[in-house]
C-alpha cells in the first residue's frame, strides 16, 4: 500500500490530536502495513480482525493519552 492511501487517515488523526503532530505518517504507514505483508506473504497466515485490532492496539499504545 503506498503511504499515500493510508496518509489520509492517518493525517486526519492527526488533526484531530489523536496521533503526534510531527508523526511521520510514511514510517507509521510502514509500521501498520508491514506486519499485515509478512503475515500474508511469508507465514501465509490469515490477516482476520482479531490480528488488526492487535496491530493497531500495539501501535496506538506508543502514544499515550
Amino acid at each position: 500500500m503506498a503511504p499515500a492511501l493510508s496518509a489520509p487517515a492517518l493525517r486526519a488523526s492527526q488533526q484531530r490530536g489523536q496521533l503526534p503532530a510531527d508523526l511521520d505518517l510514511v514510517t507509521a504507514t510502514d509500521q501498520l502495513v508491514g506486519p499485515l505483508y509478512y503475515r500474508v506473504l511469508v507465514t501465509d497466515e490469515s490477516v482476520d480482525a482479531d490480528f488488526t485490532d492487535r496491530l493497531v492496539e500495539s501501535f496506538l499504545h506508543n502514544f499515550p493519552r
